[in-house]
């Protein structure tokens, strides 16, 4: 009984020395740089960024630029910094005059729905004696 489970033990060590082969070292390095890689971005994306505005973009832009012109001012590296600034200030006011909502999509107010097309803004709703 012994001699066969030596024997097992045995073709069981035989066999584990051809299964599974290594892998390069190469495909290694680019498995762990992979999975570093997504391990970080995995986190990342699960922090809670809060949402910004064009108006609160606009604002930081401003103050980007304010702070940059007084540490810095105007010349070398400030001056690329102020520049990025503003072509960031310009998106945001941009994207701050385009429409808020969807053509199809009901305005509400007050929990209700709105009618924005009726001049008098109560949407054919009427209160007393009116």
């Amino acid at each position: 009984m012994p001699d066969k489970i030596q024997r097992e033990v045995e073709d069981v060590l035989a066999r584990l020395d051809k299964f599974p082969p290594p892998k390069p070292w190469h495909v290694r390095l680019r498995d762990s740089i992979a999975d570093g890689i997504v391990g970080v971005i995995a986190a990342f994306s699960s922090i809670p960024f809060p949402r910004l505005s064009a108006g609160h973009v606009v604002l930081i832009s401003i103050l980007v630029m304010v702070v940059t012109f007084l540490a810095f001012g105007s010349d070398g590296f400030g001056r690329w910094i102020i520049v990025g600034a503003v072509l960031v200030f310009i998106a945001a006011f941009a994207f701050s005059l385009r429409r808020k909502s969807r053509p199809g999509e009901q305005k509400y107010w007050r929990d209700r729905p709105m009618d924005v097309d009726d001049p008098s803004g109560r949407g054919g709703r009427r209160r007393g004696p009116h």
